[in-house]
């Protein structure tokens, strides 16, 4: 996994909000920005497209970025609840101690990104496509990966809990670290078919087939 490459000096805004909707009139890219301690309430940023900057304890409150792109950007201590990445584009980005319960990134591309200490529960990620990635500590408690496409992923010391796993091949990922229960996939299970995962986990999965195992 290749990680986010920054700038070593970058442009402090005292509004993003303002900065934003301004390179979204102009058609500009944004590029090298750092902003840190404002609210965005119910705002469209639409096709936004950030490259090379750094989010800090930002708050998106019910925002729209659909089809927003962000390459080399790092997210920390931001909340993203119930906003919306929908078909947007994330490579080489760094999730640090976020909130984004019910964020929906369903049909997005990620490629190279850190979710760490983050809380994902309930978010959306169906039928995206998500790459070279990490989730490091993270609380995905009924986060919802249906038609999901995985491919390189490492899942450490995270739970993954009553997840919506349907239609998701988890072929060669390795949950043994992680929280891993009840998982939500198909009547043939074909979801599971090469998972990697410890001996509990494993007695939890052999109930999907009604399997009682007697001592």
């Amino acid at each position: 996994m290749n990680e986010a490459k920054l700038l070593k000096s970058l442009n402090r805004l005292d509004s993003f909000l303002n900065y934003a909707k301004r390179s979204l009139e102009e058609d500009q890219r944004i590029h090298g920005i750092a902003c840190q301690d404002e609210t965005l309430k119910d705002v469209s940023l639409k096709h936004l497209d950030v490259h090379q900057s750094r989010f800090m304890s930002i708050q998106f409150d019910h925002c729209d970025f659909e089809k927003a792109s962000f390459v080399d950007c790092i997210f920390e201590r931001c909340d993203l609840s119930n906003s919306k990445f929908k078909a947007a584009y994330f490579e080489r980005c760094a999730f640090i101690e976020c909130k984004a319960i019910g964020c929906d990134l369903s049909s997005s591309s990620m490629k190279h990104i850190h979710y760490r200490e983050s809380n994902l529960k309930y978010t959306f990620f169906e039928q995206s496509h998500v790459e070279y990635s990490r989730f490091d500590h993270c609380e995905l408690t009924e986060a919802s990966f249906a038609g999901v496409i995985f491919k390189q992923m490492e899942m450490l010391e995270s739970r993954f809990i009553r997840n919506n796993f349907f239609k998701t091949s988890l072929k060669q990922i390795d949950f043994t670290s992680c929280d891993f229960i009840a998982p939500v996939v198909s009547d043939q299970q074909t979801e599971l078919k090469g998972i990697i995962v410890n001996s509990m986990q494993a007695l939890d999965l052999v109930s999907l087939w009604g399997i009682t195992i007697k001592e």
